[in-house]
């Protein structure tokens, strides 16, 4: 029987810590300002020396750690000096994969790099019949996509 790989989102030197520290193979490495879920304050740090940070600490405790760069930013032209930035962080931390939720962002992130792992989350296709009829009771009007199962 094939072993379950742990994965786990870490936006802090500590989260690392203790993920791999609980097992974790593979980590999903977060930087607030491309990462709408996290729940650091990254904000406040110039760039994206953070994401390198953490690859470098996540590999000084365990070389052959799995390392993606999680980006959920549902990008817009302005968007483009931060993707680059961005970019330049996950080269610098020779960081393998790269998660996108904007489908947009698989054709620049393989411009960037055609070798670079491009993982495409389509998380928001959570729609059903059932959530639509839930989300009636609460606002004025839904806009529904072919995300609609």
């Amino acid at each position: 029987m094939k072993k379950a790989k742990i994965t786990s989102y870490c936006g802090s030197k500590k989260r690392v810590s203790l993920a791999v520290a609980a097992g974790a193979e593979h980590l999903i490495l977060e930087d607030s300002k491309v990462s709408l879920r996290s729940y650091t304050d990254d904000f406040k740090i110039p760039g994206f020396s953070h994401l390198v940070d953490l690859a470098n600490h996540a590999r000084s405790i365990k070389t052959d750690i799995e390392l993606s760069a999680h980006c959920d930013l549902l990008v817009h032209d302005r968007h483009g000096s931060i993707l680059q930035k961005f970019y330049a962080a996950i080269k610098k931390a020779h960081i393998k994969y790269i998660r996108v939720q904007d489908q947009g962002l698989i054709p620049y992130f393989q411009s960037c790099d055609p070798t670079l792992n491009i993982v495409y989350m389509q998380e928001t296709g959570n729609h059903n019949t059932q959530s639509a009829l839930y989300f009636s009771k609460f606002v004025k009007s839904q806009v529904l996509s072919n995300e609609l199962t």
